[in-house]
C-alpha cells in the first residue's frame, strides 16, 4: 500500500474510540451525578450509575473533552446492570481516558 517504509497515516481524532475506566463511584448523592440526573429529568434522558473500576467506551474522542462526556455501556442502576446498551453522561473528572494494563483483572466490573 505504501511505497516506502516511512509513510504516515493521519487519522482524525473523531474516528478514534477509546475505553475509559471509572475512578470513583458516580452515584446518587454525588453532586455531579445529581446535576446530570436533574438535567436528564428535564429532557427525559436516562442516567446510569457507575462504580469505581467500571469500564465503558467513549465513541466521540477529542483531545479536549467537555466537562460531561457521553459513554456507551449497559445501563446500571443501584440494583444491578440491565441487558441493553445505551449512551450515558458522566463527569470527566470521574474517568481515566484510555486503559493501561489492569494490575488485578476483575471481569465483574466490565460493563
Amino acid at each position: 500500500m505504501f511505497t516506502d517504509g516511512y509513510s504516515r497515516v493521519t487519522i482524525p481524532a473523531a474516528y478514534i474510540r477509546i475505553d475509559i475506566r471509572v475512578l470513583r463511584d458516580f452515584v446518587p448523592g454525588v453532586p455531579e451525578y445529581d446535576e446530570i440526573a436533574a438535567r436528564g429529568a428535564v429532557i427525559n434522558r436516562g442516567v446510569s450509575v457507575f462504580r469505581k473500576g467500571d469500564i465503558a467506551t467513549l465513541d466521540d474522542f477529542t483531545m479536549y473533552p467537555p466537562c460531561y462526556i457521553e459513554v456507551r455501556c449497559p445501563r446500571r442502576t443501584l440494583e444491578g446492570v440491565e441487558a441493553f446498551q445505551g449512551v450515558y453522561p458522566i463527569h470527566r473528572s470521574f474517568v481515566q481516558l484510555g486503559l493501561p494494563p489492569d494490575p488485578e483483572p476483575n471481569s465483574q466490573h466490565k460493563l
